[in-house]
């Protein structure tokens, strides 16, 4: 019995999140959640919670798996693409429905990236984010404006 309560809470959501950002998102409310995976666990999860007046910021700075912005040139490539005049040129990872970055571009925050890939030195570091054939990682960016984290996991 336990053991089904700790599953079912395993797999909500709101849970998932809370453990890959070490942050109680259950206080906040969830605007949007989408989830697609494939039968080999590719796939990819994206969340906005608005946490309202509820003071994140505090919480967010007393967690050290999280950075202050700017992001890193490879995590704004990542998540808002290139120009697509170079060679190469890349779309972001990510879009909404109306084919714009998921994650749109904030001023003031913080942000969260873990690289899951097995070869990966260092979890935090993002700098072989492009030299692999497949990309597995976990990103998200606290907008310190809107009071709003956005989450996604990719794996590919």
């Amino acid at each position: 019995m336990v053991l089904a309560g700790i599953f079912t809470f395993l797999l909500k959501p709101e849970s998932r999140i809370s453990m890959n950002t070490g942050l109680n998102v259950y206080s906040g409310k969830m605007e949007k959640y989408y989830n697609e995976s494939g039968p080999m666990g590719d796939g990819v999860t994206m969340a906005v919670v608005d946490f309202g007046k509820e003071d994140m910021k505090n919480k967010i700075q007393r967690n050290n798996r999280w950075k202050p912005l700017p992001l890193t040139e490879n995590l704004k490539i990542l998540n808002y693409g290139t120009s697509g005049k170079e060679v190469g040129g890349r779309l972001p990872t990510t879009t909404d429905e109306a084919n714009k970055p998921f994650i749109p571009e904030a001023k003031n925050g913080y942000y969260l990236f873990r690289d899951r890939q097995p070869e990966a030195k260092d979890p935090q570091e993002d700098k072989d984010i492009f030299t692999r054939s497949s990309m597995n990682f976990t990103f998200a960016l606290f907008d310190v404006d809107t009071n709003k984290i956005y989450y996604y996991k990719y794996d590919s």
